[in-house]
């Protein structure tokens, strides 16, 4: 489980909008196998974004928020995430070749 800040619109496999995204909020993001659950008090909506070394990108994901499930389903592969996520991060090895947004209900 990893604990970070807000400081940024982006951290590894979390992104949240900047219109959403103020200093102090905190997001606890945990990945167990296919499931992704996410804990915050503060954020309004985000976005989870996958690769083959987080999860089995052929098998269907769930994603938690506050313990309610909020998607379930297979992602689909994307040569445009790959291709953003290296231009917004400057980095491979944080490419990721899916993503899923997330409305907090």
């Amino acid at each position: 489980m990893e604990r970070h800040q807000i400081l940024n619109e982006s951290f590894y496999w979390l992104s949240v909008d900047s219109a959403f995204a103020q200093a102090g909020d905190e997001i606890v993001a945990q990945i167990d196998r296919q499931t992704v659950s996410i804990r915050s008090d503060n954020v309004e909506a985000f976005t989870v974004l996958l690769n083959d070394d987080l999860v089995n990108l052929d098998e269907p994901v769930t994603v938690r928020f506050n313990g309610e499930q909020v998607f379930a389903g297979t992602l689909t592969r994307r040569l445009r995430s790959l291709h953003a996520t290296l231009l917004d991060r400057g980095d491979r090895r944080l490419m990721y070749a899916a993503s899923c947004g997330v409305p907090v209900p």
